[in-house]
């Protein structure tokens, strides 16, 4: 494993701010600056790239009653968005998708289900070939 390289980042507090680290960091008996870099990489663990592909699945768990949304990259990497989700809130939250699609639908003037939107960009190129009819 190659030897990591290390930078010094550093941030301005409010006293305040700066003083509750400080008692966090001495009740929990962690140091400022490792506490600071956990969390750090766990919110930059966090972020995904928009350009990852990959499929959304939701598992139910019979024994709790509840539900897990995964995401699964094509990459073979798989990440928890959110644990322990009620029925209840996936019904709710079903329910504002589908509204949302169906606002989208309207404004889109979309009549067939099987029909999408179209580009922009392919709009404007009418009269410039047979590729768009109009």
């Amino acid at each position: 494993m190659p030897k990591r390289e290390w930078s010094v980042v550093g941030s301005r507090l409010p006293k305040d701010l700066q003083t509750a680290l400080m008692h966090y960091c001495a009740r929990e008996g962690v140091n400022p600056s490792s506490f600071v870099r956990s969390l750090l990489e766990a919110a930059i663990d966090d972020i995904v790239p928009v350009n990852k592909a990959g499929a959304h699945d939701v598992r139910f768990d019979p024994a709790r009653d509840c539900f897990s949304w995964i995401i699964a990259y094509d990459d073979g990497l798989t990440r928890e968005v959110a644990a322990s989700l009620s029925p209840a809130f996936l019904e709710n939250l079903s329910r504002a998708l589908r509204q949302a699609l169906d606002a989208r639908s309207s404004y889109l003037q979309q009549r067939r289900a099987d029909s999408v939107a179209i580009p922009a960009r392919l709009k404007r190129l009418k009269g410039r070939g047979d590729l768009v009819k109009g």
